[in-house]
């Protein structure tokens, strides 16, 4: 019983003194600031342009995607980019490559694809 007297009045004491602490520092707290949001900050990732024989010089794609009228085509994305070799528009062969992207076919990602559907859709990459 002694040591919980002696537990309590220490945290007690450790309140006084931290209540009445000068040199304490207080936040005013705001719920945020506004920022402007500009029209080709929304966009699409082409993460999944690796799979499906859907690649940039797709038909579909090209004739399809800007009806959707996007502002802003990323690609390559994730961790997809850290294999990435934008010369041939495909993953480097290393031996860390994840295993999910080892076996895939090749599709033509080439950069010329790529601008040629941002050009279609008048999107930033």
């Amino acid at each position: 019983m002694k040591q919980y007297a002696c537990v309590m009045l220490i945290f007690f004491a450790s309140l006084f003194l931290i209540a009445n602490d000068v040199s304490a520092q207080s936040y005013d707290m705001a719920l945020g600031y506004r920022r402007v949001m500009y029209t080709d900050w929304m966009g699409f990732n082409g993460q999944n342009m690796i799979r499906d024989s859907i690649g940039w010089d797709n038909p579909y794609l090209l004739a399809n995607l800007p009806l959707l009228h996007p502002k802003n085509l990323r690609y390559p994305g994730g961790g997809l980019a850290n294999w990435w070799d934008w010369r041939k528009g495909w993953f480097v062969y290393r031996a860390d490559l994840p295993g999910a992207y080892k076996g895939l076919k090749q599709l033509n990602n080439s950069l010329e694809n790529y601008k040629k559907v941002l050009d279609a859709c008048h999107a930033n990459a």
